[in-house]
């Protein structure tokens, strides 16, 4: 007894530790439940209902297991050899027994001394220990070395230890599978041969429950069917279920595996045999639902900083439930306890106003209050939001501070603004290129007076085009800053010449200066080679012409082109020096237009519109077209008033302009310089609501179009009134409600308020609850969240959300299409129980599909007219067929509804009056239609005159406008 006392004493009793640390697996046997590791226990009492026996200590207490019936397998410790430290023993112990459990371990000090023979240290001043262990068993040595680091670490050996001091070596002894036979451990001391301890190991792999026999009366608990062993029955082999009650062909009544209140059969996560629920594994294969209706979910705690219950260092989930360790706690484990007094009403450390420390807050100036909720000072000097580090000026002194953000003011002789947090960018201050900002818009934009250059161009200001590649110098100035890039080539200044520009030349001769245009040009325009003061010009590259003029300072193939060529080609006119000389029926930069027919160009630059011929410069229209460029009809005479109209009621032109050939020609406002603007002069550009005295808050923030406000990207509203960087802080009553302000788009209230834009009051609100019941109903927040000072947070349930002010609202409860909620991603979306179609379809699924390709026929109409185009499907009417409905074998075909046109305007035979010959469509006379039936737009179309019997052929072309063109064989086919 007393070598046990002083071996507690010197190792300060051994302890075990969880080797694996995972959690316990529901094993179905007691000795395959206590090898898992060290943590898990077996509940023996035969009136346990728990959903697993084998569980840790705390989840069987939870459960309903008493603490007499858990067994535990305890690892087991006996000390054989104990005696005190000698010359030849070196190390204490030196005989122990353990008895473990696999997946657990031992952690074993064992102190190690040096003494010596004589006044010479043999060891050298320090100890080094050698372990012999053979398998599966693991040792693992660790110390610090009579605290000569500051905590333990691996290692075997210690040295710098004097006479008659000891070593503690902590031994941690482990192993992950059972033997039948005892295995020996040796642990020598480098330098001595002798072991000097021997650890015997043995495995602990069965409960004594099941060696012994069953003592518990097993016809009751049984029901006869079986005999108990660890507290739970092991049935024959024609009987199944908990106590064996059932036969296993019985059929079983399921409805005591229905929770009460719930519909589903085991809270629908499992299968019901034999009156009890086995809950099924999840999709990664754990065991993730328990519980005696499988109403437990292991997954369904809420989360704090994206894990359950804050991690396994804050707490655990159980059952639906946070489990906290001792330092945490909330619904979350989310509230640190020593840091408990410093959480403010809204869940923040000391109101994000100062720091936590000791439990208790110190605030920031000028805030004070247990949680930093007081504001001392009601007045904070903003400007220092508007003053740039590094420097002292408000807004750059180039704006005004206005509740601690920067209006900037606008850039003298300019119509710009300065821009930037403070003001400090100025898009002006660009250098120039060509006399233009960065070299104009083409080029580059100033940005904060640094040119931000396009993919093409390059340089300080944009002036170097990348395109130029081969005027660029190796200064990396184009043409060596001494001329232009024209096409890729350098045309140089006087004096200097070469590819780059990069040679100077000196006028020796007083005849060159007769070559040379001005003062700023070069020799002979640096296209050729002067003689004896006149220019001979080089040849044009990849061209058989020379450069012209005096100077050669003339390309005659740097002209525009029309149809391909240069001036429209000879015909039309020349290229004279970069320009084009047209001849005298031609005009236009590239000689393009005709003389001859210019009055019968209509305004899409088409000849008499299409519906006539140019003779004389003036045209001759087709029937029944006329005007001057053939571009009206009688019907369009008598209805174009009409087509001037917005409505059938309305006024011509909206009575703010005239009627002109079918369009609107707007008149202006009276007393001002604009005009009415749309297609029948409905709209004005002037009457949109105003902001600060301006309509649409100024350019800056929005332009007015038809009497609406069209805002810039960073505003809203009617008169985009609204900045949207201060979005969030917009209230009813304002910004932040007046009870606070607004900071990073973040209201900052004042004492006792609260809430997104500081609309709640702590002394106004006696009860916050009501605000998350809707309407008349008792459950807050529909029973789907928690209300959390007067707003609901909704709860989330695996892959199910809920949202809305009253958690009323899922997103998926919609009505399904083809298998698919809302027919799938690409159809819509189930925002609150009602499916938001994408354009393109609609209906309460999005089943229906908006698109109308498939019912359109050839002749431009939805289902030939003849139908009815539903979900992209004709429906005809009639007796048409077909999928456009253009196939009717009763109707009369297109060919003989031209007959008699035909035959009354070209032959004068037929059955038509005069007045219904005129009404008939123009027709085109031909010698052939070889060339014309090619086109599969056309029909053929053959009949015989019953006037003289001979034959009469014709074909017809459908129009894109649904009009028909008729071309007819001026001669008839009559037999000899």
């Amino acid at each position: 007894m007393s070598n046990q006392m002083n071996f507690c004493l010197l190792l300060i009793c051994l302890f075990a530790y969880n080797v694996a640390g995972n959690d316990c697996i529901h094993e179905k046997r007691c000795g395959s439940c206590i090898q898992r590791n060290g943590t898990c226990s077996w509940c023996l009492s035969p009136d346990f209902h728990g959903a697993s026996r084998c569980e840790t200590r705390g989840t069987l207490l939870r459960e309903g297991c008493s603490e007499s019936s858990i067994y535990q397998s305890v690892n087991a410790a006996h000390l054989k050899k104990n005696r005190r430290a000698t010359k030849k023993r070196l190390l204490k112990p030196q005989r122990v027994v353990l008895q473990l459990v696999p997946n657990t371990g031992y952690v074993l000090p064992v102190k190690g001394f040096l003494i010596q023979k004589d006044a010479h240290n043999r060891l050298g001043g320090g100890i080094t220990l050698l372990v012999n262990a053979p398998k599966p068993l693991k040792v693992v040595m660790k110390s610090d070395c009579n605290q000569k680091y500051k905590t333990q670490i691996e290692t075997s050996s210690c040295y710098g230890i004097h006479n008659g001091q000891a070593v503690t070596f902590s031994f941690v002894v482990s192993t992950e599978k059972c033997f039948p036979k005892k295995k020996v451990i040796k642990v020598n001391v480098k330098g001595i041969r002798k072991p000097q301890m021997i650890i015997y190991v043995k495995t602990k792999c069965n409960c004594d429950c099941e060696l012994k026999k069953p003592t518990v009366n097993s016809d009751f608990h049984c029901n006869g069917n079986g005999k108990m062993v660890c507290g739970q029955c092991e049935c024959s082999k024609q009987t199944q279920g908990k106590n064996c009650e059932c036969h296993k062909s019985q059929n079983i009544d399921e409805r005591n595996c229905i929770k009460p209140g719930d519909q589903l059969v085991c809270s629908g996560q499992g299968k019901c045999h034999c009156g009890s629920c086995e809950c099924s594994p999840d999709v990664m294969k754990t065991n993730r639902y328990s519980g005696r209706f499988c109403e437990c979910d292991k997954l369904g705690c809420r989360k704090y900083n994206n894990s359950l219950c804050g991690g396994p260092t804050h707490g655990k989930c159980v059952c639906g439930k946070c489990a906290c360790k001792n330092q945490y706690t909330g619904e979350a484990c989310e509230i640190d306890v020593r840091t408990k007094n410093c959480l403010s009403s809204s869940g923040q450390l000391c109101s994000d106003r100062g720091k936590c420390i000791g439990n208790q807050c110190q605030c920031e100036t000028p805030f004070s209050g247990k949680v930093c909720e007081r504001r001392e000072e009601f007045v904070v000097d903003l400007t220092v939001h508007c003053i740039k580090s590094g420097t002292t000026d408000i807004c750059s002194n180039q704006g005004k501070c206005v509740q601690g953000y920067c209006h900037c003011n606008k850039i003298p002789r300019t119509n710009q603004l300065y821009r930037g947090l403070y003001c400090e960018c100025d898009d002006t201050s660009c250098p120039t290129s060509n006399g233009k900002i960065c070299g104009g818009v083409s080029h580059g934009s100033c940005v904060c007076g640094k040119c931000s250059c396009q993919q093409q161009y390059s340089g300080d200001a944009c002036e170097a085009d990348q395109s130029n590649t081969k005027c660029l110098s190796p200064n990396g100035q184009l043409c060596n800053g001494q001329g232009n890039c024209i096409q890729n080539r350098c045309q140089c200044k006087s004096p200097y010449y070469g590819r780059l520009c990069d040679k100077k030349q000196v006028v020796r001769n007083y005849l060159n200066t007769h070559c040379i245009e001005s003062k700023s040009s070069v020799i002979c325009s640096n296209r050729g080679r002067c003689s004896r003061g006149f220019c001979r010009c080089n040849k044009i590259p990849r061209t058989n012409q020379v450069y012209t003029g005096k100077y050669c300072e003339c390309d005659d193939t740097d002209c525009p082109t029309s149809n391909g060529k240069i001036c429209g080609g000879r015909n039309h006119g020349n290229c004279k020096c970069g320009k084009c000389q047209c001849q005298q029926s031609y005009s236009g930069k590239a000689c393009e237009v005709d003389q001859a027919n210019q009055n019968c160009l209509s305004s899409n630059g088409e000849l008499c519109s299409g519906h006539g011929n140019c003779i004389g410069n003036r045209c001759q229209c087709e029937s029944p077209y006329f005007g001057k460029f053939c571009q009206m009809t009688q019907e369009s005479r008598s209805s174009r008033n009409s087509v001037c109209k917005q409505s059938p009621t309305s006024p011509v032109c909206s009575n703010r302009g005239n009627c002109v050939q079918g369009f609107c020609k707007c008149s202006t406002k009276p007393g001002t310089n604009q005009a009415y603007s749309g297609m029948y002069c409905e709209c004005d550009d002037f009457s949109c609501p105003t902001t600060n005295g301006k309509i649409c808050g100024g350019r800056r923030q929005g332009i007015c179009q038809c009497g609406k406000c069209k805002c810039h990207d960073n505003y809203k509203g009617k008169a985009c009134e609204i900045d949207q960087p201060s979005l969030n802080c917009i209230s009813r009553k304002g910004v932040c409600s007046g009870r606070g302000y607004c900071q990073n788009n973040r209201c900052i209230c004042q004492d006792n308020h609260f809430g997104k834009t500081c609309e709640f009051s702590l002394q106004s609100e006696k009860n916050l609850t009501a605000r998350c019941i809707e309407g008349n109903t008792s459950s807050v927040c529909s029973g789907r969240g928690d209300c959390i000072l007067g707003l609901c947070r909704c709860h989330k349930f695996g892959l199910k959300t809920y949202t809305g002010q009253f958690c009323e609202c899922n997103d998926y409860s919609c009505e399904y299409f083809d298998g698919k909620l809302c027919g799938g991603k690409k159809r819509g979306e189930c925002v609150c129980g009602k499916c938001q179609c994408k354009k393109g379809f609609e209906g309460s699924s999005c089943s229906i599909t908006k698109a109308t390709d498939r019912c359109m026929a050839s002749n431009g109409l939805l289902c030939n007219g003849k139908g009815i185009c539903t979900n992209n499907v004709c429906t005809c009417v009639g007796t048409y067929k077909g999928p456009t409905c253009e196939d009717c074998p009763t109707c009369v075909n297109k060919c003989e509804r031209m007959k008699q046109c035909v035959l009354c305007k070209v032959f004068g035979t037929g059955t038509l009056t005069f007045e219904q010959c005129i009404k008939c469509a123009p027709i085109h006379l031909v010698d052939s239609l070889d060339d014309i039936y090619t086109k599969k737009t056309r029909h053929l179309c053959l009949f015989i005159d019953d006037y003289d019997d001979c034959k009469v052929r014709f074909a017809l072309e459908q129009r894109p406008n649904n009009k028909m063109k008729t071309y007819v064989i001026r001669r008839k086919e009559c037999e000899a």
